[in-house]
């Protein structure tokens, strides 16, 4: 759901088995989480995104999929 309180799910999709790498950044364009999920098999695959213990309070937050030199960006708001 977005937008979120405890937990959201990313939902991608891979052409090819790979290595994912997940970001979120506040507005200011610091980091305030990554998490790399080795060797993801293609298709469509669902990343929980556990916000509960994240150092983080309401707001707008952007979070940011790559993969084998191709990235997604999209908009998180988080309400605390």
């Amino acid at each position: 759901p977005n937008p979120a309180s405890t937990e959201t799910d990313l939902r991608f999709g891979l052409p090819a088995d790979a290595d994912v790498k997940i970001e979120m950044f506040d507005v200011s364009g610091r980091r305030v989480f990554e998490d790399v999920a080795p060797g993801m098999p293609r298709g469509w695959q669902t990343y929980r995104l556990d916000l509960s213990g994240m150092p983080v309070g309401s707001g707008v937050y952007f979070v940011r999929v790559s993969t084998a030199g191709t990235s997604r960006a999209s908009r998180l708001v988080i309400l605390r």
